[in-house]
């Protein structure tokens, strides 16, 4: 992959990114809003657990969803925070650096799936998964194996 500003290229990457982190929150602030909506506390800004104790399901699926919620915005604070990082060159697998292999692109971030930028698919990697910790440590023109697969890092910015 040639790019003359890899910067700007990584900066419309995590763009891509928190705009799926966002559209994830989206989904489950308005899922837990239809809840309470049906419920009855749709007007309310927080609610309490005791109200909803006649339905146990619902109560257990908004605990389930502000759990979720809870993990998605600290993705979404760890995406805020690589924006500051932009401009910082990368030559190994960290955060915020985007890694060009022979089996994928991979921006590494929070686990946010896959983003297309400039048609091309790059996949977001938290530095918690398994296949980062493979990788870690190596450089351009270094191989990797993770399970069946063997990977070879081909740039990374």
């Amino acid at each position: 992959m040639k790019t003359k500003n890899y910067s700007i290229l990584r900066s419309r990457i995590l763009n891509a990114c928190m705009e799926k982190q966002q559209h994830q929150l989206n989904d489950f602030n308005n899922r837990i809003k239809s809840i309470l909506a049906h419920e009855g506390l749709g007007n309310e800004e927080e609610y309490d657990t005791t109200e909803l104790a006649h339905n146990a399901q619902q109560a257990d699926e908004i605990n389930a969803l502000n759990e979720s919620l809870t993990f998605a915005n600290s993705d979404m604070q760890v995406l805020q925070y690589l924006k500051a990082l932009s401009e910082v060159l990368h030559s190994t697998p960290e955060s915020g650096a985007v890694v060009v292999t022979d089996n994928g692109m991979f921006f590494i971030s929070v686990s946010v799936g896959q983003v297309t930028v400039d048609e091309k698919t790059f996949t977001g990697l938290s530095t918690h998964s398994q296949l980062f910790l493979a990788m870690k440590g190596k450089h351009a023109g270094d191989t990797f194996a993770f399970g069946k697969n063997r990977y070879h890092i081909q740039e990374i910015f």
